[in-house]
């Protein structure tokens, strides 16, 4: 069974910036 991931680009990234709802991007990844 395939699994899909979802990728998000950086300006989507960025958009997660509380404290509430932070994202943290490593390695560009």
């Amino acid at each position: 069974m395939p699994t899909l991931t979802k990728l998000y680009t950086m300006q989507e990234a960025a958009q997660h910036n509380t404290p509430q709802d932070c994202w943290v991007v490593i390695d560009g990844k």
